[in-house]
């Protein structure tokens, strides 16, 4: 069963990843103070 969930758990962890960096990138960064 985790030979076939690999490829889903891997894509799932990308495109949160991917979700989160747009997130940060687009997202003002007023809380920093910078």
């Amino acid at each position: 069963s985790w030979n076939a969930l690999g490829p889903t758990w891997t894509f799932a962890i990308a495109s949160l990843a991917a979700f989160a960096a747009a997130v940060m990138i687009v997202t003002p960064k007023k809380e920093e103070g910078v």
